[in-house]
């Protein structure tokens, strides 16, 4: 098992924020900082068109979209693209 250690860094919190409201990972502390995924990479296209996933709010996927981005963690191309169209 991977865990996943947000650092409580703001661009990372919102970005573990989206995937936890989608049902990507799952908290396994009390305060959000550590998490774990839910599923298998071979699953992340079923976890993303879920009703789950599709009811998380637009405005908070771009937030975190720009966030990660424009904060400290060195983000991949294709993030910075997305920031781009969304600002």
């Amino acid at each position: 098992m991977k865990v996943f250690d947000n650092m409580c860094s703001g661009d990372l919190e919102k970005s573990a924020t989206v995937l936890n409201l989608a049902g990507f990972i799952e908290f396994i502390d009390d305060f959000g900082r550590r998490s774990i995924f839910s599923c298998e990479p071979k699953d992340f296209s079923v976890i993303a068109n879920s009703e789950r996933a599709l009811n998380v709010d637009p405005k908070l996927v771009s937030e975190a979209v720009v966030r990660l981005a424009s904060g400290s963690v060195c983000s991949s191309e294709e993030i910075q693209y997305l920031a781009k169209e969304l600002e």
